[in-house]
């Protein structure tokens, strides 16, 4: 088994005696304690969280743009605050998702509107720079209109 993973491998039964596939579910739910005998499913963001999907374009000849045709940012805020609690974007490298989520997770919409803006700018300097500035433009601009603000 390789360091740092838990429970057993493809093929082999894991938790209750089920296959591993399955096991991957199982690690996922919880019981309901209101519920005796019923199974629920953990959830990653409160129920009453939007996503906001912001869209632009990358210049033709940008490996984005070759593999989804558009670039995406999806936002998960919370409607209230404007926090943004996960993001994710189109793109073709992990390591760049990861560093698109740190410079928005924890901000909030329309408050830190210059700050993100400013970070992207600053921070990021990749041949998305711009779409990814219009994409949260895209993003902030439907939150203004479902949050009346």
């Amino acid at each position: 088994m390789r360091e740092g993973r838990k429970g057993p491998r493809p093929g082999q039964e894991g938790p209750l005696d089920i296959p591993y596939d399955a096991s991957i579910i199982y690690n996922m739910m919880a019981l309901d304690e209101n519920r005796p005998g019923v199974v629920g499913f953990m959830t990653y963001y409160s129920e009453d969280s939007l996503l906001l999907v912001g869209n632009s374009r990358t210049t033709s000849d940008n490996p984005i743009t070759l593999q989804y045709s558009q670039f995406f940012l999806s936002l998960v805020v919370d409607p209230s605050t404007g926090e943004i609690a996960d993001c994710g974007a189109s793109v073709t490298v992990e390591v760049t998702n990861r560093f698109i989520r740190d410079l928005f997770v924890g901000r909030r919409m329309l408050r830190d509107d210059a700050l993100i803006v400013a970070q992207v700018q600053d921070r990021y300097h990749g041949s998305s720079q711009k779409a990814i500035v219009a994409a949260y433009r895209d993003a902030v601009k439907k939150f203004r209109e479902i949050s009346g603000q």
